[in-house]
């Protein structure tokens, strides 16, 4: 991510298993309709589930649910 662009190289779907990737694009995508950004919060236990899948599967652990969270919010 830089700035708003967001570049990936994953096979697979991406949103659904980053649930705080899709709450951040559909941010940005508010905003620019100028729109209110705040979304009502919904039961996403599955997609988290899908998340904590694929951050296990990372090696060396680099990568946790709330890092990733908080990196995406702080590039907003």
């Amino acid at each position: 991510m830089k700035g708003r662009v967001v570049g990936t190289y994953l096979h697979g779907s991406l949103l659904p298993k980053n649930p705080h990737l899709a709450d951040l694009l559909l941010r940005w995508a508010l905003e620019r309709r100028g729109q209110d950004p705040a979304l009502e919060p919904l039961d996403a236990a599955e997609e988290w589930a899908a998340h904590a899948v694929l951050v296990g599967r990372v090696p060396g652990g680099r990568l946790t649910r709330e890092a990733g969270k908080k990196r995406a919010l702080e590039r907003g």
